[in-house]
């Protein structure tokens, strides 16, 4: 169960209460309690309670969580597919422009060079992202 201690109450309070102001005393992102709070100088609004800023707070959590476990999933899942790709796992630069070279230029040389140039350069593109996004990927 979270306690008031365990949550970023600024955060928390700026976030259940946009643009009320407030005198803040407490020390630190956490390890507050209520009297961390000083004096509430917004009249239009009352200061949230202790149970308001942990169940927000719980809510927080848990979306960051879902969050945080949804794009690991999609990461995992993207390099699954790029591992899956034949050659991509495995080749370099070179490998990329020869297997170009061997199965597209005969096809692209007479009728458009430009796009064999753009070609070979979005290979070395391709290769590069792999190689920073994947580094350890294997075949």
């Amino acid at each position: 169960m979270t306690v008031i201690q365990d949550t970023d109450m600024r955060r928390t309070i700026d976030t259940l209460r946009p643009g009320s102001e407030y005198h803040w005393r407490g020390e630190g992102q956490f390890g507050n309690d209520m009297s961390a709070l000083g004096e509430w100088r917004d009249g239009q609004t009352t200061p949230p309670t202790e149970q308001e800023i942990i169940d927000h707070w719980d809510n927080v959590i848990t979306i960051l969580v879902a969050d945080e476990a949804a794009a690991a999933a999609a990461q995992a899942a993207a390099k699954g597919q790029a591992q899956n790709i034949p050659g991509w796992a495995s080749w370099d630069e070179q490998a990329a422009l020869d297997w170009i070279d061997t199965n597209i230029e005969p096809e692209l040389t007479s009728a458009a060079p430009n796009t064999l140039q753009a070609l070979r350069a979005i290979a070395r593109l391709l290769i590069a992202l792999r190689n920073e996004i994947y580094p350890d990927l294997q075949a």
